[in-house]
């Protein structure tokens, strides 16, 4: 995976739509990482990878093309289980933000299939001479996205997240992780009502004084 810059992942960030945005950090797409996590038995280091890649291909960094195989050697799993866990990002996250996330990877329609052949960055390199065409209104596009990256950014406040090698997903996953088993065990305090207790219960063990 490419090492990007705090100023490069803050240029990235400033500059997606605002539906790329909201998705990055929102409740619903935190929630569906964990799920999925669980649903495939990952450690909670590897949901947190599962987070970060998730979050690449919506900065951008990461193409669609790139990630089932990233998926397979970060989450040290098989080819068929990272693309069973890629489709399911698709559906839960990927697919709500679908058109936004065909600009920022330059995907056009060809009939049914998208065309995802080239990379990101070389679509940077040969921006100049890919962009030149005013009758393509996506091109166009692509070219003001190409510019508005080259804008210095570094004086404009950078969330908290986005610093350092943070990436977008670790922090949250990993803490509402630790969530899950308190609320599996809410139904089992709602059988022992506090009220239950005898007034007189100082932190004995109520069960071994029946026994004596």
């Amino acid at each position: 995976m490419k090492n990007l810059s705090e100023q490069e992942i803050a240029q990235m960030y400033d500059n997606l739509p605002e539906d790329l945005k909201d998705s990055i950090f929102s409740v619903d797409t935190t929630s569906a990482v964990n799920l999925l996590g669980r649903k495939y038995n990952l450690m909670v280091d590897k949901i947190g990878e599962l987070g970060n890649e998730t979050g690449m291909v919506m900065l951008g960094v990461t193409h669609p093309n790139e990630f089932i195989p990233n998926l397979a050697q970060r989450l040290e799993i098989d080819k068929e289980t990272a693309r069973a866990i890629a489709g399911d990002i698709n559906e839960k996250i990927f697919k709500k933000v679908r058109d936004s996330l065909r600009k920022i990877h330059n995907i056009r329609d060809e009939g049914n299939e998208p065309s995802m052949a080239e990379h990101p960055a070389e679509a940077e390199q040969k921006s100049s001479a890919q962009f030149s065409d005013p009758s393509e209104n996506l091109d166009d596009h692509r070219a003001e996205i190409l510019k508005e990256i080259e804008r210095d950014h570094h004086k404009e406040d950078i969330p908290a997240i986005l610093k350092g090698n943070v990436n977008p997903f670790e922090a949250k996953t990993k803490e509402e992780i630790f969530k899950a088993p308190v609320e599996e065990k809410q139904l089992d305090e709602k059988q022992v009502p506090k009220s239950e207790k005898p007034k007189g219960y100082q932190g004995t063990d109520p069960y071994r004084e029946q026994i004596e």
